[in-house]
């Protein structure tokens, strides 16, 4: 080989070796939600395990409290996760929202960012309110509340020397102390508990041993047992109507309250509440609120005793919003959405449908949906639901059929698309069959992407075999770490057929026809 040549080749590859080292160093890091962070398989583990990410959040829990690690919370989809590595003593307070680039990592079933330094967290701002969430200890216990900063009351039911479990009847939750004084609390009190959801699971897959880590000794308060159950009327208020917030309060009691903010708490409004004699109930008004507003309230009340108690949060959207919001709200927030069905009553289950807008679509679980057709337009009000499987869906209130329509067209998706996405809408895509089993199939695109085709309606389609080029029509869904299609019927899945243009055939038969020709001539 010519020596300059030689040179020249060694220098392209040594200028594209630093082009590679550039673009890796200077690739940008995603900002991700919580719920991205917090994607798990089917044995517990983060989907997302080693990959690099920012997240944003607001400090609850500081350095010096739990050991070196720190918790930020993002209160606006009401998921948290523990920060740890690098000493942020001096650097970030309670209160800071901040953002962090970090490893995604797991310890004992705990999702975790890792840093590697100091630098990797930035103050945003400082000084913000923040509240916890008062959830049921039930809940406490739930891959979808890991990292969150909650409330919980509920009766003591054990003690021991580092620990005590609680229980408001819905399921009893570990509460881990080993920091503070515990040695006055006993069997039988009726306790106030803030702190972080946290897990200490020490086997796969990773989906027991939750438990609430107090932060301070001031987390740890006597409550009231009353028990205070609320309804909200109309169920989502429109644009600007007002919302009435009644409480049934069984035990006597001296003052109620209502609580509610706009903002995640940052700011609140307190209205006292008045009692109705008609109805045995408390009462109060939240004055009506721009279209898409996230409102949240609790209600608390003193008994005669002078102790305090208050209700679960409740949270809901004003007026309608897109599924797309909808697919991101906190759990259990109360909203109306509208939406084309893709997927009827029955096709899955009698229980469930599918319905979409714009490029989003939804799941909706009722025990009691109208006879619908493809195509019709509804609406649903009811609350979300994210479950540990990586899936969200509405459990409907109502339904109502709007009106009848068009069957949705499918959005057409590559098969690598479809294998990183969640959107929950109807979408239609192409590969060749790889494998088969009794519930579905998979496909490739010949690029090393393939994609699970999930028979949901247990359709019998004889024809499939291995090799087979198809085009698919489904509902886009995810379950743990498998992105999957979820077909409706038979008619769903097409084969793909490769038509040979005839000029082209006898193109080609021409021109083996005259090099045979001259062949046999030589």
């Amino acid at each position: 080989m010519d020596k300059k040549i030689a040179i020249l080749i060694v220098g392209l590859v040594g200028v594209l070796l630093l082009a590679q080292a550039y673009s890796m160093k200077t690739k940008q890091v995603e900002l991700r939600d919580m719920y991205y962070v917090h994607e798990i398989g089917k044995d517990g583990v983060p989907l997302h395990v080693g990959e690099v990410v920012k997240v944003r959040g607001i400090v609850v829990a500081p350095p010096g409290i739990f050991y070196k690690a720190i918790y930020i919370y993002d209160p606006s989809v009401g998921r948290g996760v523990q920060v740890f590595g690098a000493d942020l003593t001096g650097i970030v307070n309670i209160g800071d929202y901040v953002e962090v680039t970090g490893k995604i990592s797991q310890y004992k079933g705990e999702t975790e960012i890792v840093i590697s330094s100091t630098t990797n967290v930035t103050v945003i701002s400082s000084g913000h309110n923040f509240k916890a969430e008062r959830i049921y200890t039930d809940n406490a216990y739930d891959e979808v509340y890991e990292g969150s900063f909650v409330e919980v009351c509920g009766r003591v039911e054990s003690v021991s020397t580092s620990y005590f479990y609680l229980n408001d009847s819905s399921g009893r939750i570990q509460i881990y102390a080993p920091n503070l004084n515990i040695g006055w609390v006993q069997v039988g009190m009726n306790l106030s508990v803030t702190g972080i959801v946290a897990q200490y699971d020490t086997s796969s897959p990773y989906f027991s041993y939750y438990e609430i880590k107090p932060r301070f000794q001031s987390d740890l308060k006597n409550v009231s047992a009353i028990s205070i159950k609320v309804t909200m009327s109309p169920s989502v208020p429109a644009a600007n109507e007002r919302a009435i917030i009644s409480a049934n309060i069984t035990s006597p009691v001296t003052e109620v309250y209502l609580n509610y903010t706009t903002d995640s708490w940052e700011n609140f409004t307190r209205i006292a509440m008045t009692y109705n004699s008609s109805t045995g109930e408390w009462e109060a008004e939240i004055p009506g609120e721009p279209e898409g507003t996230l409102v949240r309230y609790v209600v608390e009340a003193k008994d005669n005793s002078g102790l305090w108690n208050s209700s679960i949060e409740r949270k809901y959207y004003v007026g309608s919003v897109g599924i797309d919001i909808g697919r991101k709200a906190p759990q259990y927030t109360r909203l109306r959405i509208y939406g084309n069905v893709t997927a009827k009553p029955g096709d899955f289950s009698p229980t469930n449908m599918y319905i979409q807008n714009s490029s989003y679509g939804i799941k909706v679980i009722s025990g009691s949906l109208p006879a619908l057709n493809y195509g019709d337009y509804v609406e649903v009000v009811g609350y979300v639901k994210h479950s540990r499987t990586n899936d969200v869906y509405v459990v409907a209130i109502y339904t109502i059929n709007e009106s009848s329509g068009n069957p949705v067209q499918p959005i057409p998706m590559s098969v690598a698309e479809a294998n990183t996405t969640n959107y929950g809408a109807l979408v239609e895509v192409e590969g060749t069959i790889v494998a088969m089993d009794s519930y579905g199939f998979n496909i490739s695109d010949g690029q090393g992407n393939v994609l699970r085709i999930y028979n949901a309606s247990h359709s019998q389609i004889p024809w499939l075999s291995v090799g087979k080029k198809v085009k698919v029509v489904g509902i886009q869904s995810q379950y743990y770490e498998t992105h999957e299609v979820m077909i409706r019927s038979a008619s769903d899945v097409t084969e793909v057929v490769i038509e040979i243009n005839p000029i082209i055939v006898l193109s080609l038969m021409a021109v083996i026809i005259g090099g045979m020709r001259l062949y046999a001539e030589k």
